[in-house]
This record gives C-alpha cells, structure tokens and sequence, in this order.
C-alpha cells in the first residue's frame, strides 16, 4: 500500500510520476463511470433524450471537467508510454531527463487540446 509519507521521503521525479499516474487513472475511472451512462441514453431512451441531456450539459462546468479528463488522459497517456521505454530499454539513468522531455510533450499536447476545443465551446466557429 502506498503511503503518503513516501513522497516526503523519495522526493525523486520517479515518485512523483509514479502518484500522478495513480492519480489520473482514478480521476479517469471516476469520469468515466458516469460518462458511459450518460451517452448510453441514446441507446436507452432515443436520440431526443441524448440531445436533451447534452444540451443541459453543455456548460462551462461540463467544458472545465471535459478538459479536465482530456488533460489526465493525456498526462496518463504520456506518463505510461515512458515507464513502458523506461523498462523495456532500462532508461532508469536518465529518468529525469526523459521525464522533462514526455513532461514537455504532455504540456504542449494539452495546450494544443485547449487551444482547440476552449473556442469551439465558448463562441467560437
């Protein structure tokens, strides 16, 4: 069991990928959950109860938490392809740096999400 108290005590960026990727896999099974019921009412109810029902969520709450899970999905994607390079090549010596490249890579792919969905949803074309 992970304990709280060994991130005060390994304080190397391992650890810390190690929590964030515990983190945003929870988050997304926690956003995941809901999401599947609520686009499974097309198929349940019709496609005028699924366009209703996107029509109540389509808020800037709902936006937040949609770039939200697109940022831990991202940040899990990313995070989970350097563990697997870190293994397969025993790359554990250069660890840090490979965490500043991929960290690098999942700040510019969800920026690059933003900077394409936040007009869409709030007035833009």
């Amino acid at each position: 069991m992970l304990r709280l108290s060994e991130f005060r005590l390994n304080r190397h960026m391992g650890q810390w990928a190690f929590g964030l990727q515990r983190v945003t896999g929870l988050l997304l099974v926690l956003y995941l959950a809901p999401h599947i019921l609520l686009n499974g009412t097309a198929i349940l109810y019709g496609p005028e109860a699924y366009n209703d029902l996107a029509g109540r969520l389509s808020t800037p709450f709902a936006h937040g938490v949609e770039l939200a899970a697109i940022a831990a999905v991202l940040l899990h994607l990313v995070n989970g392809v350097r563990i697997v390079l870190m293994d397969l090549f025993a790359l554990s010596r250069q660890q840090k740096r490979i965490t500043a490249v991929f960290g690098a890579a999942t700040v510019a792919a969800v920026a690059a999400a933003f900077a394409y969905l936040i007009p869409r949803w709030w007035g833009g074309p």
